[in-house]
C-alpha cells in the first residue's frame, strides 16, 4: 500500500544549545522601510510598493501607498520618513553579503523578521535544539552519548573505547558499549574491554563472536548480544557466550522484543530476512514469518504489544500480527534506519534524508527535517524527550514539539491545497492539459531541469574538490537542485554512498603514498578512529 507523503523542505543551519532558526522566506524584489505593530500586536511593514500585513511567513497587501508605516491612536499613518531602532544582533544569521549592515527586526514566538539593505528576511524558529555540533552521533542511553569521535557518560568523555558504532546499554550507572568490540564502563574506573585485538571483534572467553551492535540485559542478569555473527546469550560476568542462532550474511540480528513475564521468557528477532522467536526456558526456536528484505530495526506495537510487531526495512514497514499470522506492508519510505514507537498509533522513523512521522491507522506519513542525514540506531526516547543523532550533532525535542512540527507542515500543505483548488476552478482546462503532460513525462521518467543542467560528472567533480566537508545538503545548495533531482542524476548510485566511495578511494591513494593517518583524516573528512578500523 503506497503512503501519502508530505514533504517540507528546510534550509538547515545547526546552532549549539539553541533552537534552530531557518530561513523561511526572502523578499528581495521590493524595498522595505520599517516594521510597526498595532495595539493588537499585528505586524505591518512599509515598502516602496505599499504596506503589507505579515501573517507568519506571508505578506498581505493592505495599502497601495508607498512609505514608512506607523500607528497613532490605532490609525495607520504612511509617510516619507520614519524612526526605528538599528542594530547588528543578527549579523551571524544573515548571509555574508548582509552581515556588515545594520538591521531592524521584530520577533515573535515562532518567527524572526529582519529588514537589512531594504530586503526582508523571515526566519522560522524551530521546535528542536541541537547539541554537540561537529560530532557524528551514533547512540544514546539515559546518561550517555556515543559518537565516532568519543563516548560521553555523565557529560564526561571516557578514555576507552574511543568510538561507538552500536548501542549503549545503561544499567545502574554501568554502561555496556557496543563499538565493534564490547566495553564495560563504570564512572571513576577504567573501561573493561572485550575485544580481539587483531580483528576488532568482540571476544568473550576464548572466542571471537563478531562485531557487536546491540545488547540487552535479561531479568536473570544474563545478557542478550547481537553481533555480525549472530545472536548470543552471555553470562552475568561476560565470561561465556552461547549462540542462539548464526547470521549467515554477516548482518547483525535485530532484537525486536524481549518478553519476560511469569513462565514465559522469549526473544523475538530478525535474522537473514526471517522473523524468529526463541524461548529461553525450553530453548525452542520458532520461525514466525519470511521478510522480503533485510530488517533495519523492529519493535512491538505499543497499541498491540502482545501480538503485533513493526519491522522496518529500508523502504517500508511490515506490521506482523503473531496471533493472526497476518502481514501488512506499508511502503513509501526511503533509506530508513531506525524507529521509535509513539502514542496513538504513531511512529517516528529516521533515515538517510530526514525523518518520517507515520500514523499506522491512516497510513499517512509526514516527511520532516528534510536534508538532515541521521545515523542508524541513533534514537532515544524517555517519558517526554526524544533525541535523534545526526552526522553533525544531535537534536532533542518533546512529544508536544513533535506534534507542533507535524501540525505546522500539515497546515502549510492544506493552505497550498486550498490555493491550488481556486486555481483549478479558474483554469480547469489549462491545468488538465498540464497534468496530462506531467503524468506522461513522469511515466517516461523524463526530468526537465529549467535552470540547472547538472550532470553526474559535475557532481562528482564537486565531491572530489570538497571531499573533506561535502554533504548531500551542500551538493543540493551548490547546484540549486532538490534532493529528489540529485538522486535522479546519480542513479543507480546514492549520493551518500558516492561520497563515501570517493573518500575511501582517497584513503587508498594516500595510504599508498605513505601519508600519516592524521593527514588522511584531514583530506577525507573521516575521523582518525574510523580510519584505524577500516582496511582500505
Amino acid at each position: 500500500m503506497r503512503l501519502k507523503i508530505v514533504f517540507l523542505f528546510l534550509l538547515t543551519s545547526f546552532s549549539v544549545f539553541a533552537n534552530e532558526r531557518v530561513l523561511k522566506k526572502f523578499y528581495g524584489t521590493k524595498h522595505f522601510y520599517n516594521f510597526t505593530q498595532n495595539k493588537n500586536g499585528i505586524i505591518y511593514v512599509g515598502s516602496n510598493e505599499g504596506v503589507f500585513k505579515i501573517s507568519n511567513s506571508s505578506l498581505v497587501k493592505v495599502n497601495k501607498k508607498p512609505g514608512y508605516v506607523s500607528f497613532e491612536r490605532n490609525e495607520m499613518i504612511i509617510s516619507g520618513n520614519g524612526q526605528f531602532e538599528k542594530h547588528y544582533k543578527y549579523k551571524d544569521l544573515l548571509p555574508a553579503a548582509y552581515g556588515e549592515y545594520w538591521q531592524q527586526s521584530v520577533e515573535t514566538d515562532n518567527f524572526i523578521y529582519i529588514i537589512c539593505r531594504g530586503s526582508l528576511f523571515i526566519f522560522k524558529i524551530l521546535e528542536y535544539k541541537t547539541y554537540m555540533k561537529g560530532l557524528s552521533i551514533r547512540s544514546f542511553s539515559k546518561n550517555s552519548v556515543g559518537s565516532y569521535n568519543g563516548i560521553y557518560c555523565y557529560n564526561k568523555k571516557i578514555e576507552l573505547p574511543t568510538y561507538t558504532s552500536g548501542k549503549i546499554l545503561e544499567v545502574d550507572s554501568t554502561f555496556y558499549i557496543c563499538y565493534d568490540g564490547l566495553a564495560l564502563y563504570r564512572p571513576n574506573n577504567k573501561s573493561i574491554i572485550y575485544t580481539q585485538e587483531l580483528t576488532g571483534e568482540t571476544k568473550i572467553g576464548k572466542f571471537s563472536i563478531g562485531f557487536s551492535r546491540d545488547i540487552r540485559q535479561l531479568k536473570d542478569k544474563r545478557f542478550l548480544l547481537s553481533t555480525t555473527k549472530g545472536l548470543y546469550v552471555l553470562d552475568e560476568k561476560l565470561e561465556s557466550a552461547k549462540q542462539i542462532m548464526e547470521s549467515k550474511d554477516n548482518v547483525a540480528p535485530i532484537i525486536v522484543d524481549v518478553f519476560e513475564e511469569d513462565y514465559t521468557n522469549t526473544v523475538t528477532f530478525t535474522i537473514d530476512k526471517q522473523l524468529y522467536r526463541y524461548g529461553f526456558r525450553n530453548r525452542e526456536l520458532i520461525k514466525l514469518t519470511n521478510l522480503f528484505d533485510t530488517a533495519q530495526d523492529g519493535l512491538k506495537n505499543l497499541e498491540n504489544p502482545n501480538t503485533e510487531y513493526l519491522i522496518l526495512t529500508e523502504n517500508s514497514i511490515i506490521k506482523y500480527d503473531y496471533n493472526k499470522k497476518e502481514k501488512e506492508v506499508i511502503d513509501g519510505l526511503y533509506g530508513a534506519y531506525s524507529l521509535i514507537a509513539l502514542e496513538n498509533n504513531n511512529v517516528l522513523i529516521i533515515s538517510l534524508n530526514g525523518a518520517y512521522f507515520l500514523n499506522l491507522i491512516t497510513q499517512e506519513v509526514t516527511h520532516i527535517f528534510d536534508g538532515i542525514e541521521f545515523n542508524k540506531r541513533a534514537v532515544f526516547k524517555s517519558k517526554d524527550t526524544i533525541k535523534l543523532g545526526t552526522i553533525n550533532g544531535f537534536m532533542t525535542f518533546s512529544n508536544k514539539d513533535l506534534e507542533k512540527i507535524v501540525k505546522e507542515i500539515l497546515v502549510e500543505v492544506k493552505e497550498k491545497e486550498n490555493s491550488s483548488l481556486i486555481k483549478i476552478v479558474l483554469g480547469i482546462l489549462t491545468l488538465t492539459t498540464i497534468i496530462v503532460i506531467i503524468i506522461f513525462f513522469r511515466k517516461k521518467r523524463i526530468y526537465v531541469i529549467k535552470k540547472n543542467n547538472v550532470t553526474l560528472i559535475e557532481i562528482e567533480k564537486f565531491i572530489k574538490e570538497n571531499l573533506n566537508q561535502v554533504t548531500i545538503q551542500s551538493i543540493t545548495e551548490h547546484f540549486n537542485i532538490s534532493n529528489k533531482l540529485l538522486y535522479t542524476i546519480v542513479m543507480p548510485y546514492k549520493p551518500g554512498k558516492l561520497i563515501t566511495q570517493f573518500r575511501l578511494d582517497k584513503v587508498s591513494e594516500l595510504r599508498l603514498k605513505g601519508e600519516s593517518i592524521e593527514r588522511i583524516a584531514m583530506f577525507t573528512g573521516f575521523s582518525v578512529s574510523y580510519l584505524r578500523k577500516i582496511k582500505y
